[in-house]
Formats: structure tokens, sequence, C-alpha cells
């Protein structure tokens, strides 16, 4: 909708860090996508879709390639997620 290009990545990790500092749930760097996402969070490599976390998410370590473009106008999150297992990694999982 706007041209924000890589700022929303800033956006996302600065209020995931401000949710983390003030919160006080079990949520942490380290919680696992899979136990947020349970049944929506599938991932071709195994690995992946077990141990990524939310560090992992917003340090791009999860092997995903590029999918800017994979999302559609009126598509929900849950959609734009469960569509995440149809991609082929292009590198290891925290490879970079």
């Amino acid at each position: 909708m706007f041209a924000i290009g890589s700022n929303s990545k800033l956006f996302a990790a600065l209020a995931l860090g401000t949710l983390l500092d003030k919160s006080n749930s079990s949520l942490q760097w380290t919680t696992k996508i899979a136990d947020l996402l349970e049944d929506d969070w599938k991932l071709e490599d195994p690995i992946a879709q077990k141990h990524a976390n939310l560090l992992d998410i917003l340090s791009h370590r999860t092997g995903l390639p590029g999918h800017d473009l994979g999302w559609r106008r009126g598509e929900t999150a849950a959609e734009a997620v469960r569509a995440l297992r149809f991609l082929r990694p292009s590198t290891e999982f925290r490879e970079t």
C-alpha cells in the first residue's frame, strides 16, 4: 500500500522488541514459530519448520527465498503463512 521498502522490517522488529520488553508473558526472541502458529506453520525444510524462532524470522535465517510478490491483495495473514509451505528453501536453515 505504501512504498516504504525494507523499513517495514525495522517497524516489525521494533514493535516485537517493545512487546518482549514490556510483556510479562513467556514470549522471548527464542520462542519457536511452530509454537505460535501451530498447524499454519509448515515449511518444506522440516528442521526450519521445527526450530525457527522469532529471531530467525527477523534475521532472515529460515532459508526461505524472497517472496515479496507472493502475497495477494485481500489475502489474510494466515493464508500468507500457509503459502510458505510451497516455497523451496534458497539456503540452509541459519546458514546466513
